[in-house]
């Protein structure tokens, strides 16, 4: 029996990136990518490698990772995406404008990186946008933004992700 290039995709990306790539169920296309466990081996390149699969992405939790602005067009293609975890990598605000159309995005984490306060206004154009993670970024609590933005943002570490945020990233949970 012949595999749909789209199994055939998963399939080849699961062998080279082990534990990364996993089905959000078992009934379910959907996909999850956390390449966090493979750190700063994971970059650009690696990010691109996913790009036939973007659709089908609903969960992507790249921290720690090398990655960077050039990335922000695979991610934007990734129009089907609920959660995104930036965490700890090198995107600024040019990413985060980039990935402004992506009108599923629920959960966005920015911790520790080098977006500013230029990011601000693309939260405004998220319309499922419930959470930002901002905490060591240039974002700061006393810059002018809109109540509705300003109600998203999350400061401090414990105001980490809700537990039915977290369970989105992990496959044991479905």
């Amino acid at each position: 029996m012949l595999e749909s290039p789209f199994v055939a995709a998963v399939r080849s990306l699961q062998r080279k990136y082990p534990s990364c790539l996993t089905y959000e169920s078992r009934q379910s296309a959907r996909l999850i990518l956390n390449a966090s466990p493979v750190g700063g081996r994971f970059g650009d390149a690696e990010l691109a490698a996913f790009s036939p699969l973007a659709a089908a992405l609903v969960a992507v939790d790249l921290s720690n990772t090398a990655v960077t602005d050039q990335s922000a067009g695979v991610l934007a293609a990734m129009k089907n995406l609920r959660v995104l975890r930036l965490a700890n990598t090198r995107v600024t605000h040019a990413t985060v404008r980039q990935i402004s159309s992506l009108s599923a995005l629920e959960s966005l984490s920015l911790f520790k990186t080098a977006v500013t306060s230029d990011a601000l206004p693309a939260f405004e154009r998220l319309p499922a946008l419930r959470r930002v993670y901002v905490e060591g970024t240039g974002i700061r609590k006393d810059a002018s933004m809109s109540p509705a933005v300003r109600a998203k943002l999350q400061f401090a570490v414990s105001e980490s992700p809700a537990p039915n945020e977290a369970a989105k990233m992990s496959p044991s949970s479905r």
